[in-house]
């Protein structure tokens, strides 16, 4: 009967909810995106550069998995709610529990125990206005990638062709170079 006691005592402990919970590992994407390494061809074309984007580019990858979780929370925004148990044990005596867990101890303060049993009933169409919510919070994340996958592709275009135009530059004053040589011989 000790044993009993002790168990009662200590349920409500072993089956709160963080009970058995590890941290999460990291998405499966998310690391294999910062592990990879991008082959980059030797003459690169801005559609490829554009497609090793979308592919690599944590912001992007970033944006996507807020994408999941707004699937997940719009999942559970849509579940009822779970009922609750409670189990209490109060003013207990280890010495006589282990005797006589139930029974009339003598002391000033008999043992209590109590079983409890909660149910949320929703009224009002909440949970309607819940997945409503979630929802709407799936849309704002899906054009958060939308709007992440313009904003970096134009940073990318603007590096390209600053890149571009560099390369251009460059071979002007090499052209430039050569003609300044061309008329100090003939000078």
């Amino acid at each position: 009967m000790f044993y009993i006691s002790i168990l009662i005592i200590l349920l409500p402990l072993i089956t709160s909810q963080s009970w058995g919970q590890d941290i999460p590992p990291d998405p499966p994407g998310l690391k294999a995106a910062s592990q990879r390494v991008a082959t980059i061809p030797k003459q690169l074309t801005l559609d490829k550069a554009e497609e090793i984007l979308l592919q690599n580019n944590l912001a992007i990858i970033a944006a996507r998995y807020g994408v999941d979780i707004a699937r997940a929370q719009r999942l559970a925004a849509s579940l009822r709610p779970n009922p609750t148990i409670t189990l209490g044990a109060e003013q207990l005596n280890l010495k006589s529990v282990s005797e006589r867990p139930l029974s009339d101890t003598g002391m000033a303060a008999n043992p209590t125990y109590t079983l409890r049993f909660d149910q949320v009933l929703e009224r009002g169409n909440k949970r309607k206005l819940r997945t409503r919510a979630a929802e709407s919070k799936l849309q704002a994340a899906e054009a958060q990638v939308l709007d992440t996958i313009r904003q970096q592709i134009f940073q990318l275009k603007q590096s390209f062709y600053t890149a571009v135009l560099a390369r251009e530059n460059l071979r002007v004053v090499e052209e430039n170079l050569d003609t300044i040589d061309k008329t100090e011989r003939l000078i």
